[in-house]
């Protein structure tokens, strides 16, 4: 009997680890679970964690989040704010959803997409993760070039 995603019930500030997920099952997982989640992704190397963050976490990523913006915006420097979208390559193993995420020296390189492909955009610049209940995994981070957490 295979277990079905809508079967698995994961409480905020809690996360779920899977090992031995391939990248096919991982880009169903994906899907399956569509844009407008509450949970967090990160894979690599066949290990999944799925993380649901906890309201505060949501507050402090929102703060956080305007902050750099506003400093950017007195600086009057261009950025491109893609939220918490998925940075995924697959043929490095890699997959991480930020609590945020912004392109600065790279945001001409993103003006007008809606998708990224790592493996031809370049990484966001800067990354932002709000650690409450979780730890980070900076190893995703590092191999997927981005260079500020």
């Amino acid at each position: 009997m295979l277990l079905e995603l809508r079967q698995l019930k994961i409480q905020p500030g809690q996360q779920l680890l899977v090992e031995d997920v391939n990248w096919q099952q991982f880009e169903s997982i994906l899907a399956e679970l569509g844009e407008r989640r509450a949970s967090r992704l990160s894979y690599s190397n066949g290990r999944l964690e799925i993380m649901v963050p906890l309201p505060e976490h949501e507050k402090a990523k929102e703060i956080i989040g305007d902050i750099v913006k506003i400093l950017l915006e007195t600086r009057q420097i261009a950025f491109e704010s893609w939220g918490s979208t998925t940075l995924k390559n697959e043929s490095m193993s890699q997959a991480v959803e930020p609590d945020t995420c912004f392109y600065i020296q790279n945001q001409a390189a993103v003006i007008g997409k809606n998708r990224l492909d790592m493996s031809v955009d370049p990484p966001p610049d800067l990354a932002i993760e709000i650690d409450l209940t979780s730890r980070t995994q900076l190893d995703n981070y590092q191999i997927l070039g981005v260079p500020e957490l």
